[in-house]
């Protein structure tokens, strides 16, 4: 009849349906979730019992053979030393940009310089021959390669410096330089300087100035110079 509830029996299958249903989906989740993580085991089982395989994990990967090349150094295109009284400039002319280090030296009367990517021969034939005796802030240069494409330069010091470095972009006709300036520890005072040299050209005290040679009027003549006797005039 019309406007009757549905009869008790049909009501209960249906919940018992749903029930079910909810249960069915429930238990497939958790069945594919089960399935990955045995699925994620045995392959990490599998690959950690597979001989040599830690050992593949750990190895370093091949260097190609450009990068081997350029480990092992480039030559050095040039390097020019030029000494001053005020300073001490050194060159280091490449072909390719150079990477330094400058570590701290325990003896202050040297000074190392480390340059990645030169050959150590190149350096060793370029510094041959050169001098140092009329540099007076450097006393030599040792060479020694570290490892292939690390040189090490040992600068050996007359005294304590004031080392200034720093790279130059490649301008024609030069390539990329690196440039070593080492600047006296303190610095010189010009008007000291300028007096010290006045007197190394001043002659020795009771110096006299040679006979013949008229000293011209307004001219100081310094304390302890004997001076000769003014000629007579000849007669007209």
């Amino acid at each position: 009849m019309l406007g009757q509830s549905p009869v008790p029996g049909r009501r209960s299958r249906r919940l018992n349906g749903i029930v079910a249903g909810r249960a069915s989906a429930r238990g497939a989740r958790w069945v594919g979730l089960t399935g990955w993580v045995t699925l994620a085991l045995t392959l990490t089982l599998t690959l950690a019992l597979q001989p040599g395989a830690a050992d593949a994990a750990q190895a370093p990967a091949l260097r190609p053979a450009g990068n081997r090349a350029a480990a092992a150094g480039q030559p050095l295109s040039a390097l020019r030393i030029w000494p001053s009284q005020d300073y001490t400039r050194i060159t280091l002319e490449s072909g390719q940009r150079l990477t330094f280090r400058m570590p701290p030296a325990a003896d202050p009367h040297h000074l190392v310089l480390e340059l990645e990517g030169l050959e150590a021969d190149s350096v060793l034939s370029r510094l041959s021959g050169h001098t140092y005796e009329g540099d007076p802030y450097l006393r030599g240069i040792r060479v020694s390669p570290v490892r292939p494409g690390l040189v090490r330069l040992d600068l050996e010091l007359r005294t304590e410096v004031r080392p200034q470095l720093f790279a130059i972009k490649p301008i024609a006709p030069y390539q990329h330089r690196l440039v070593l300036a080492l600047y006296p520890q303190a610095a010189e005072d010009p008007i000291a300087a300028l007096l010290a040299r006045q007197a190394a050209l001043a002659p020795p005290p009771g110096a006299a100035v040679p006979s013949g040679i008229a000293v011209p009027p307004g001219i100081a003549v310094p304390p302890g110079i004997a001076v000769p006797p003014a000629r007579p005039a000849a007669p007209s």
